[in-house]
């Protein structure tokens, strides 16, 4: 009886081996993505929502703060204005982050561009304000890809869902980023739609 049960496993074992060898020599991994093939290969920063610590989360004051401090990627989360406007905000509304109130996409870019970015933002706990009212306002994802274009992004798909996939996709072809921006959310919808939109 052990004799058969250790011809059994042997058996078992030969086969899977076998298998695992076949798949093994068969299987071919994925070309390397230019994303993922930076010149330096060792620990990279990245600088979420632009680096929210330093100045105000998701603007252009943010994003270049980052790249001068030498940030390897650019992290941002975007959703759709009512005009169909790719924007960079973190929130569904823009009570936090703004003098506004509302929900960011029930208002039109030139709206939403009115609103003081900086306002809330305070790096010692809210006894100052440095950045009210000077100037940084929410801005487009265009005017991000525009400014910083050799540096590598993780735009985060936020709010909007699926429908935001289609639009995002040809914001990132038409603005020559396909190597540059890695597209992520929770959104377990927004994600499929997106990879159908940008297989």
């Amino acid at each position: 009886m052990r004799h058969r049960w250790l011809i059994g496993t042997l058996f078992v074992t030969g086969t899977l081996a076998a298998a695992v060898g076949v798949v093994a020599v068969t299987a071919r991994p994925a070309p390397d993505h230019p994303y993922f093939a930076p010149a330096n290969p060792g620990t990279h920063v990245i600088a979420h929502r632009g680096g929210a610590g330093l100045r105000p989360e998701n603007t252009l004051a943010a994003f270049a703060h980052s790249v001068a401090l030498g940030a390897d990627a650019l992290e941002m989360d975007v959703q759709p204005t009512a005009d169909g406007a790719i924007v960079c905000i973190h929130d569904a509304t823009v009570d936090r982050t703004t003098d506004g109130w509302g929900r960011v996409d029930s208002f039109t870019l030139e709206e939403l561009q009115k609103f003081d970015a900086g306002h809330y933002w305070s790096g010692d706990g809210g006894l100052s304000f440095p950045f009210r009212g000077k100037g940084i306002r929410i801005p487009t994802l265009d005017e991000v890809f525009a400014r910083f274009p050799q540096t590598r992004m993780i735009v985060e798909m936020k709010h909007g869902g699926a429908a935001l996939a289609r639009p995002l996709c040809e914001l990132i072809r038409r603005s020559r980023m396909t190597k540059k921006a890695l597209v992520a959310s929770m959104n377990v919808e927004a994600v499929a739609a997106f990879r159908a939109a940008c297989p």
